[in-house]
């Protein structure tokens, strides 16, 4: 396994970039229940999202195809942190994904 590393920077407090993060979270679950999503960079994917927060911390666990990216969102006061333990089929794709990953934080947090 890999692990993939992600983080974004913020003006917004940490109260609002939890927010944010977690109306995206909420969004691409719902996202993922009716379909195939896709991000930049990346092949479309079908799948399961589940979250749990506690405080400003969110564990995660995404599983698509047989494989399961699991990891922790951190929203801290001036920054958004994200790690992942990524399975080997992914990989291939560990640049791509914290490029779009990077990417789709700081548009959610701008």
């Amino acid at each position: 396994m890999s692990t993939l590393h992600a983080s974004a920077p913020h003006t917004l407090g940490q109260e609002e970039a939890q927010s944010r993060i977690k109306v995206f979270m909420d969004q691409a679950q719902l996202k993922l229940s009716g379909g195939p999503i896709q991000a930049p960079g990346v092949p479309p994917v079908s799948g399961t999202l589940e979250q749990k927060w506690e405080g400003n911390a969110c564990e995660f666990t995404f599983t698509a195809q047989g494989q399961s990216i699991s990891g922790t969102i951190s929203v801290l006061a001036d920054k958004v942190e994200v790690t992942a333990k990524l399975p080997m089929a992914a990989m291939l794709f560990k640049g791509k994904l914290e490029t779009a990953l990077t990417d789709g934080l700081a548009a959610i947090l701008k």
